[in-house]
């Protein structure tokens, strides 16, 4: 062979090696990046006669709630959100 099949063969390999520990570093990040992220626990609410906002529902870009009681500003980006009479709120984002 010539010198410089050696030298292609060589860069290939060092290329394939390079790229074959960026994949498995990237595998092994994601794995745990996932195992560190818990689910989201649900405790019973300590404080019920503290004025509350429910967030109902996520989807879309909108964020759907309602308000338990009159005296509770919700507030999205400095901008206070506005009920409706059955106090409920959506916020699109």
């Amino acid at each position: 062979m010539k010198p410089s099949n050696f030298v292609t063969l060589a860069v290939i390999c060092v290329l394939s090696i390079a790229i074959f520990m960026f994949f498995g570093y990237s595998i092994g990040r994601y794995v745990q990046m996932d195992a560190m992220r818990g689910g989201i626990e649900f405790i019973p609410d300590i404080n019920p006669g503290v004025c509350a906002v429910d967030i109902n529902e996520i989807t879309d870009y909108e964020l759907r709630g309602s308000i338990g009681e009159k005296h509770v500003r919700v507030r999205y980006k400095g901008k206070v959100v506005i009920p409706d009479a059955a106090r409920n709120f959506t916020i699109q984002y």
